[in-house]
């Protein structure tokens, strides 16, 4: 699903949620490490500012 909506949607990964944390955050945090890998691969920020 990542992947889709990265490549094909275009969708800003490099945005914060309420708690301020990103999607790389997230992924991280709920050991989900092959999303994690495949956001760092795609040059995913941790923090946009």
């Amino acid at each position: 699903m990542v992947k889709y909506l990265l490549d094909k949607k275009k969708v800003d990964f490099n945005v914060k949620n309420n708690e301020g944390s990103t999607p790389l955050h997230l992924a991280a945090l709920n050991d989900h490490l092959e999303t994690a890998k495949y956001l760092i691969d795609k040059k995913i920020l941790t923090s946009k500012y």
